[in-house]
């Protein structure tokens, strides 16, 4: 079993899982990619992407995702190689990112 524990603000909203991402429940409308490129912006794109792409919309329409996590840490936890995934909500949609470079985004 996980143990979910909620980060300190500002970004309340966030959660870190020591263990592999959940599985989805195919009821909901949810779309997943992977991170296939290096880069000090590259797990910020694979976020913003995918959550226009559910969400039917240009990824400039979006709000920025430093708004809700800070994108330099979510980039170093999926460098980082441990076996961990982060929880947050960004834009109306639950954003899962694992350290072995999935991006899961659900309604």
């Amino acid at each position: 079993m996980c143990a979910i524990r909620e980060l300190p603000n500002p970004y309340p909203d966030v959660y870190i899982r020591g263990c592999p991402v959940p599985s989805v429940n195919p009821a909901q409308n949810t779309t997943s990619t992977t991170i296939n490129r290096r880069g000090p912006d590259a797990v910020t794109e694979a976020v913003v992407n995918a959550v226009a792409d559910i969400d039917g919309t240009s990824p400039l329409e979006l709000r920025p995702l430093s708004t809700v996590i800070d994108p330099d840490a979510l980039g170093k936890l999926v460098r980082n190689g441990e076996d961990v995934s982060v929880e947050f909500a960004y834009c109306g949609y639950n954003v899962c990112v694992s350290s072995i470079g999935k991006v899961t985004v659900r309604d």
